[in-house]
């Protein structure tokens, strides 16, 4: 009986261990915007707000937000920690982009939109600061990005 009782107890505290294992979601603010390049909108452009951590923040970071372009290059954030939320955390992030209608033109293949330089976190010239309570409209001019 004590064994039934013991192994109760673990499994219990397990359920609990684990079901308290979700990220907290942090404050988002809603972000919009166009991506834009010589005067043009950009269609078919995933966007990606990727947090930059915290010292100390690492593990715990808030997720990145995305959204793709639509046919005249405007965009809205989700928040990939629960895409049912729209907007991105609050704070500094980078912002990558990826040429969705360069992947997706097999038939006919298109050439890459602009510079790669734009596709990682790592080598993206790219930054937005997302402020509670403040401008939740982005145009990303990327003009001077259109070489490869």
């Amino acid at each position: 009986m004590k064994t039934v009782q013991s192994l109760l107890l673990v499994f219990g505290m397990l359920a609990l261990f684990v079901g308290c294992g979700g990220k907290k979601v942090p404050p988002l603010a809603e972000i919009s915007g166009t991506v834009v390049a010589n005067g043009q909108s950009l269609p078919q452009v995933k966007v990606v707000f990727m947090p930059e951590p915290k010292e100390g923040e690492v593990l715990d970071a808030p997720q990145p937000s995305t959204a793709v372009t639509d046919e005249n290059g405007k965009f809205s954030l989700k928040y990939l920690g629960n895409p049912e939320l729209s907007g991105a955390a609050v704070g500094l992030h980078r912002i990558t982009m990826d040429d969705v209608l360069h992947h997706e033109s097999r038939d006919e293949p298109v050439a890459f939109r602009f510079s790669q330089s734009l596709v990682n976190a790592s080598s993206t010239p790219l930054t937005f600061e997302v402020k509670e309570g403040g401008d939740t409209s982005v145009t990303l001019d990327i003009t001077e990005y259109m070489g490869n």
